[in-house]
């Protein structure tokens, strides 16, 4: 149970980590810059959408601690905390 989070969540592994999960009945936050794609990652089944340029300041850690996981489809220091 827990909030998963999707880091690249407008890319092509990002979608479909969104969309998988989402049927697998997680509760799915999309880290993306895209602002212009919230529609069509809440209609493959986000339930939160997060600016991930906000992930990468260190007073936001409790964004990243409050999920109970990650898939990480960037490999930047965004899940590193200070």
């Amino acid at each position: 149970s827990g909030d998963i989070l999707v880091t690249g969540a407008s890319g092509r592994v990002g979608r479909h980590a969104v969309h998988l999960l989402a049927g697998l009945g997680y509760t799915v936050v999309a880290a993306t810059e895209q602002i212009n794609d919230v529609a069509s990652l809440l209609a493959l089944g986000a339930k939160k959408i997060v600016d991930s340029r906000m992930l990468k300041e260190p007073k936001n850690l409790l964004v990243k601690t409050r999920c109970s996981g990650v898939v990480d489809t960037v490999g930047s220091r965004i899940l590193l905390s200070d």
